[in-house]
Order: C-alpha cells, then structure tokens, then sequence
C-alpha cells in the first residue's frame, strides 16, 4: 500500500506540507533590506514624546502662593544598572 508523505491524517484533521520558504531568495533579500533601511531612518526621526506632546494638553499648576516649594527628582548618573 502506497502512502502519500506529503499530507498527515490525524482524525478527521488533514495536515498538507507546505512548500519551504525561500529565505534567501534574492526578492526577499531586497525586500527585507528596503524594510529594513525605511524603518533605520524613520525610527531615528521618530520620537514618541513629540507625538504625545500634540495629542493632549500637560496641567499647569500655580504654586506662587506658597513660601517653600520642595522637588524630589531621580537622575540617572550613568554608573551602570547596580547603583540604581
């Protein structure tokens, strides 16, 4: 009895092989270096602080009124992950 190796029963689910992808096909070799170069140079202009800085409004606060005015801030001293 012949058997045919390209598809798979398994109950009543009939799994057929696919032919392999071509990864270095010289196409897809270009396409992916065009993707590759477009996302490069937008992603290098592309900043997400002045797309949310348009979308909406930042709260403005008076504190005039007051005699004292306490700020607590972190800054990042460039030591590496472990003083942090």
């Amino acid at each position: 009895m012949h058997r045919d190796k390209s598809s798979v029963n398994i109950g009543k689910v009939v799994f057929r092989r696919k032919p392999m992808v071509r990864w270095f096909n010289p196409l897809q070799l270009l396409d992916t270096a065009v993707r590759v170069m477009v996302s490069f140079v937008f992603s290098t202009y592309a900043d997400k602080r002045e797309s949310f800085a348009t979308t909406r409004k930042a709260p403005s606060y008076d504190y005039s009124g007051r005699e004292e005015l306490w700020l607590n801030y972190i800054a990042d001293v460039g030591d590496g992950w472990n003083p942090t």
